[in-house]
């Protein structure tokens, strides 16, 4: 009789009863009966689900703002032919497959390290450069900038948080020039914003993606010889003071040791003069609320 009692609950209760429940449990619950399996699909069950998602070593939030942002925003865009689970993706709003699409096939900012050299101690941690491979990939249907830094070893939580106004005191713009994707044509570029400690800054094109094969990180690795790497992602707004142009759709750049673009050819690309060298930002940066963030641990243990 218990069981007949549950099953007849009213779908609003289930929805409640499955708040809180884990991807397992949900699951398990989906292969109850049909009326279940539809509840546990609903876009308010999985909400908490997608705030603390990935696999280790690599930990992701969804925010509330991109949670709403994903359901409302606009299906479909045009996507490399490669991409087959990008392309399924933007078939749907429903928050069980952006979770499943994340933490199974990318993780919007995926980093490898290749090789690791000390640098100054700094206290009670080492300081280290590392040379990694890094690939972002932009899901959403618009522009979107990514914010990548190296935490602190002291850090237990990530202090990129969903009110934060990005804290960016001092910046210059580089520019690469990247090689061309098969089937298209003209120059093909990737820019950042270095912002020295405060980390990195990219513009990644709709559905697109950036790969740079080789990249330095710096920064400080505590007694479990771990580099920990934060990162941020939103829409890029329309009106902001940073003059980042975007790279170009699905770059791939060799290497951010080699030659980088001259200041003429940048200016003519339309980065502004004074933001070829170090300049203080005198104003909001207007970038808006993340819509995801995370963070990756790199072990650098085996690493010379």
């Amino acid at each position: 009789a218990t069981v007949v009692q549950i099953a007849m609950l009213p779908c609003d209760l289930l929805e409640r009863a499955f708040l809180g429940l884990d991807v397992a449990s949900l699951g398990r619950c989906a292969l109850a009966t049909r009326a279940w399996s539809d509840v546990a699909g609903r876009d308010q069950v999985w909400l908490q689900v997608i705030s603390s998602l990935g696999q280790q070593p690599y930990a992701l939030t969804v925010t509330e703002t991109g949670a709403r942002s994903w359901m409302d925003r606009e299906l479909g865009g045009e996507i490399l032919a490669s991409r087959h689970h990008l392309r399924r993706l933007q078939e749907t709003r429903e928050l069980r497959q952006l979770y499943r699409f994340l933490h199974c096939f990318h993780s919007a900012v995926e980093v490898e390290p290749m090789s690791a050299r000390r640098t100054q101690a700094w206290y009670n941690s080492e300081g280290v450069s590392v040379a990694c491979t890094i690939e972002i990939l932009n899901f959403w249907p618009h522009s979107s900038w990514v914010l990548l830094r190296p935490a602190s070893p002291e850090e237990t939580h990530s202090s990129l948080t969903e009110s934060q106004e990005l804290d960016l005191l001092s910046a210059c713009i580089f520019g690469w020039q990247a090689q061309c994707p098969p089937g298209r044509l003209g120059a093909q570029y990737c820019f950042i914003l270095d912002c020295h400690t405060r980390g990195e800054l990219f513009r990644i094109p709709a559905l697109s993606s950036l790969e740079i094969g080789s990249h330095k990180v710096s920064g400080r690795v505590g007694a479990d010889k771990t580099l920990r790497l934060e990162f941020v992602m939103g829409r890029w707004p329309e009106a902001t003071c940073i003059p980042l142009p975007e790279s170009s759709t699905d770059a791939f750049l060799n290497s951010t040791t080699d030659a980088f673009v001259d200041a003429s050819e940048l200016q003519e690309l339309g980065v502004p003069e004074q933001w070829l060298e170090p300049c203080v930002l005198t104003e909001s940066t207007g970038l808006g609320p993340p819509l995801l963030s995370g963070s990756i641990d790199l072990d650098l243990s085996a690493l010379s």
